[in-house]
């Protein structure tokens, strides 16, 4: 990421650009040649977690500056200087607000507002041209062919026009997200990030923070991606040759409570759409880069693109609360995350519970049977759109081709529970008295019940370990067909012939099954991952919504049901949309 500092003859900008980076390299920017240099982020957090860890090596995130050749009326109608500021992803103007009369000023007078102006002008008028033309191309294009593509560019460009038409720069223009990655395309000037560096001189330092209040209030009110900041480059100066202690004491002699290139970078970085996170260890302490509003997952990828690619969970902890707690070992025993194994524990726990509930309905007798076959569609359209849409996905990332051939083991490990250790049951109340006779025939199916029940764990666990989200829907889907499974067992119990406690009995070891899946995952996720178990998990899920699930649907009369399958995969589609996911 390039921030170009631009800036008339004789404003101090490439004095500025030399104390920022320090040792600066020659380089061409496309046809120019340009000074190239890096600035140190500063960062007080960073040196914090320094002094906790001690490490052997502490790196700063940096910001890399570009120092173009003067602005002129007649660089900015050069194509090849235009061309190099093209590749800068941010500018910063430097504008000359200090005195000096033994240094003439190109325009005769000190006038920062008047400077930005003019140059900005100028970068609007080149953009200008660079739409004309493509809009004379997408005319003669789209004589040839129909296409909404470039109807979509030419309404868009021709709003850009009009924008710049009425002298408004296109990185104050309201676009949706869309529109915004589209123009970026074209590497338009007006469209880049503007920071505004008024260069003060040193009688004007004990009013800095005014003076740059001022002109913030004055230039900046309403415009959007443009930032501002003051320095008085001969303090600036003057302080980089000078130690910590001595430089912080001058700049209290200013009443200045930081450098004004410590806010300079700051302003560059946050401009720039950046924010840092932190590792920290007894090697390295490390500020990293990424965007703001970054996921964990795209944080991850900063520091390697395997750690993106298998990403798990991360813990995570606030950089002052780490501090305060003295490192690592001092944060432990608070959790790093508040809550990484009890939500699944918790949610798995009422996974079970309805199971126990389901045992209840079939002792108690007290609720009408016909609701469970609502549970049971809603719960399979549901499942079946949670495991194509959320589960084979994320396996899939996770565990990339091996992923397909565990979701096959999966199914086929409850279809040869099912249909080999019991010869038939179905979800719902068991009606085939003659078939579930004796203790053998009853309890194989508590036994393909169980194995289906710890997979079921195993999948709430293991969404969790992926996202929250996913944790959720897994749970959801589960939760919905709990009660007709420790319904379903209780009642091959009562029909082979046992009595009220052993239905209760066989309800309450579903759901000890259950819980143990989301033990087990929790417990040995470090070692086995969770991409295979997750595929596993995804298999197991196939094969109880479409061959437990759905027949059991299908042997109810009307439509009703049918429909409700379609409310289920509604719900998951709905929730996505609402929740962006």
């Amino acid at each position: 990421m390039k921030t170009a500092i631009i800036g008339l003859p004789q404003v101090g900008k490439t004095s500025l650009f030399t104390i920022l980076t320090g040792v600066a390299t020659q380089a061409r920017l496309g046809a120019t040649a340009v000074h190239l240099g890096v600035a140190r982020v500063p960062d007080k957090r960073l040196e914090a977690l320094a002094r906790v860890f001690e490490p052997q090596k502490v790196t700063h995130a940096t910001v890399e500056y570009v120092d173009m050749p003067a602005l002129s009326k007649e660089s900015l109608r050069d194509p090849s200087y235009l061309a190099s500021l093209r590749v800068a992803d941010a500018f910063a103007h430097v504008l000359r607000l200090f005195r000096d009369a033994s240094i003439p000023h190109p325009e005769g007078s000190l006038d920062p507002a008047r400077d930005w102006r003019n140059a900005d002008l100028e970068l609007i008028l080149s953009d200008l041209v660079v739409i004309e033309k493509r809009l004379e191309r997408l005319e003669k294009d789209r004589k040839k062919i129909k296409s909404a593509e470039l109807e979509q560019e030419q309404l868009l460009l021709e709003k850009c026009k009009a924008a710049l038409e009425a002298e408004q720069p296109l990185r104050e223009l309201d676009l949706d997200a869309e529109s915004a990655k589209r123009i970026r395309g074209f590497q338009f000037l007006s469209e880049k990030p503007m920071l505004l560096v008024l260069n003060l001189g040193e009688a004007q330092a004990a009013d800095l923070h005014r003076i740059e209040e001022d002109y913030r209030h004055d230039l900046l009110a309403g415009r959007a991606h443009t930032a501002l900041a003051a320095v008085c480059g001969k303090i600036e100066a003057e302080i980089a040759e000078l130690g910590p202690e001595e430089a912080r004491e001058y700049l209290a002699s200013y009443e200045l409570a930081e450098s004004g290139l410590e806010r300079l970078i700051h302003a560059s970085y946050s401009l720039l759409g950046l924010m840092s996170f932190f590792t920290g260890g007894d090697t390295e302490v490390r500020a990293w880069t990424i965007y703001k509003n970054s996921t964990a997952l795209a944080a991850a990828g900063t520091i390697h693109t395997d750690f993106e690619k298998k990403f798990i969970r991360a813990e995570v902890i606030q950089w002052d609360e780490l501090v305060a707690l003295g490192g690592y070992a001092g944060a432990r025993p608070r959790r790093l995350t508040p809550i990484p194994e009890m939500l699944p524990l918790l949610l798995g726990l009422t996974a079970a519970l309805a199971e126990v509930f389901g045992g209840l309905i079939i002792v108690r007798r007290r609720w009408e049977r016909r609701f469970l076959h609502y549970f049971i569609a809603l719960g399979a359209g549901f499942l079946l759109a949670a495991v194509f849409l959320e589960m084979i996905p994320e396996a899939l990332r996770l565990a990339e081709r091996r992923a397909l051939f565990f979701v096959l083991v999966g199914y086929l490990i409850v279809h040869l529970a099912e249909h080999t250790l019991s010869s038939h049951f179905h979800f719902g109340e068991e009606v085939h008295g003659e078939e579930m006779a004796g203790a053998g025939r009853s309890f194989a199916v508590l036994a393909g019940l169980m194995i289906h029940a710890f997979f079921d764990g195993i999948a709430i666990a293991s969404g969790f370990l992926v996202s929250n989200w996913l944790g959720m829907v897994l749970f959801t889907a589960i939760f919905l067909h709990k009660i007709p499974e420790g319904f379903t067992v209780a009642s091959v119990m009562v029909a082979g012939g046992r009595g009220p406690r052993t239905a209760m009995m066989a309800a309450s070891l579903l759901g000890v099954s259950t819980m143990s899946g989301v033990l087990v995952m929790l417990l040995f996720s470090p070692g086995v991952g969770v991409g295979l178990p997750l595929a596993v998990a995804a298999g197991v899920c196939i094969y109880v919504a479409a061959s437990d699930l759905i027949p059991e649907i299908n042997q109810q009369p009307g439509i009703r049901l049918a429909l409700v399958v379609f409310v289920g995969v509604g719900v998951l589609l709905a929730l996505r949309y609402l929740l962006r996911v």
